[in-house]
This record gives structure tokens, C-alpha cells and sequence, in this order.
């Protein structure tokens, strides 16, 4: 399945079909540049729709990381489907950091794939909660806080600058009230955000009144 039909079957089903991302000689497959192209044209077509939902106006893409977030969650979820790469496979495939500064954008564009996060690590746990995956996926999760409210035992690693956009910042206050994560209130500037949102309603919200209520 190339990398356009994943995206297809994932922002349009959220069920995808997988193949295995290495060659018969153990090498990582890379996408054609018609590959990427397509893709691009199809996530920026998605998102002409979603960013009508969205409260505020949200970040213009970026297309390196649109892709790079594509391209990783795709591989993801082969890994997570054929389990026999070795350790040193998955490093290779899935460790490569985001090489450009993380910005308002940057975080926008890898949230568009990203946000299947949690339930790639819930599946990834729950076949081998040993499996090197888990470590990987669990890294992710520390490392894009917008993409993983609702994840166990995070510890945010990623900026939260970003929390400077209006768009970005009720959406990640939208998933942590609907997750009910209070783990993420542990952050000053998000404590105080998720307070704003709540205001005197916080019985609403039963998991996260205690923190809320602490001066």
C-alpha cells in the first residue's frame, strides 16, 4: 500500500491496510517523489476540511512535516503489524528526529497524523508491552504533547511554546478535558489554560477538580 492510499484509508476510515516498509534484503523503503507529492495534495485537501472545526485559526502546514509525521506513522503501523524486525530495524526506521525547529507549524502538520498516536501505542502495548515499539511509540508520546493526551505515564519532553497559538492551545485543552489527563496539569501554563476553560464547572471534569482546585 503506498503512502497516499494510507493516508486515505487512515484520515478516511481510521482503519488502514499495511505492508511491510523494508525490502526482501532487509533495507528501509523510501517514498518516490510522486509519492510524497500525492500525499502532500491529499493531507492539504484534508486539512482545507478539518481546520473549518477548529476553534481560532490554525497554523499554516508545513510540508516537511506533514510528510515526515506521515511517513513515521506509516511505518509505525507496519512495524506494529509485521513484528519480526530486529531492534536495530526499528531504530533505523522510526528514531530520526524532526530536523527543523519545532514550531506553531511544525507541530500543526505532524498532529494531523500524529493525533493516532494513543491508539497506536494502545495496540503496540497490548501485543507486546515489551516490544521495543512501545519504548519508540512512548518516546513520541513525550516528544509531541499535543498528539498524546490520554497516554500513560508521559513525561513531556517536547516545547510547549507552541502554546502561544490560540488554535493549538484549545485543542490540546479540548483533548486533555476529554481525557480527563491530569498528568498534563503539571504544567504551569496548561494548569491555567485548562482553569480559563472549565471556569466554575470543574465537577465536570471529576478526574482533574483536585488539581484544579489547588492554589
Amino acid at each position: 500500500m503506498s503512502l497516499p492510499s494510507f493516508l486515505h484509508s487512515l484520515l478516511g476510515e481510521g482503519r488502514v491496510r499495511v505492508e511491510s516498509v523494508f525490502k526482501s534484503d532487509g533495507r528501509l523503503l523510501t517514498e518516490s517523489p510522486q509519492e510524497l507529492n500525492e500525499s502532500f495534495k491529499l493531507l492539504s485537501d484534508f486539512d482545507r476540511e478539518y481546520r473549518l472545526e477548529l476553534a481560532h485559526k490554525p497554523p499554516e502546514l508545513s510540508r516537511a512535516a506533514l510528510l515526515w509525521g506521515a511517513i513515521q506513522v506509516r511505518r509505525a503501523a507496519s512495524l506494529l503489524t509485521y513484528r519480526e524486525a530486529e531492534p536495530e530495524q526499528l531504530q533505523a526506521a522510526l528514531t530520526g528526529s524532526f530536523a527543523e525547529t519545532i514550531s506553531a507549524s511544525v507541530v500543526y502538520s505532524v498532529d494531523l497524523t500524529y493525533r493516532f498516536l494513543p491508539d497506536l501505542l494502545r495496540l503496540a502495548r497490548a501485543a507486546s508491552p515489551q516490544d521495543p515499539l512501545v519504548a519508540i511509540l512512548k518516546d513520541w508520546a513525550n516528544q509531541w504533547p499535543l498528539s498524546s493526551v490520554g497516554v500513560a505515564d508521559v513525561s513531556v519532553t517536547g516545547s510547549l511554546e507552541w502554546l502561544d497559538d490560540p488554535c493549538l492551545r484549545h485543542l490540546y485543552v479540548d483533548r486533555i478535558l476529554a481525557e480527563q489527563d491530569a498528568s498534563r496539569l503539571a504544567d504551569s501554563r496548561t494548569l491555567e489554560a485548562v482553569r480559563i476553560a472549565v471556569g466554575g464547572q470543574s465537577h465536570l471534569v471529576a478526574k482533574l477538580a483536585a488539581v484544579l482546585s489547588a492554589k
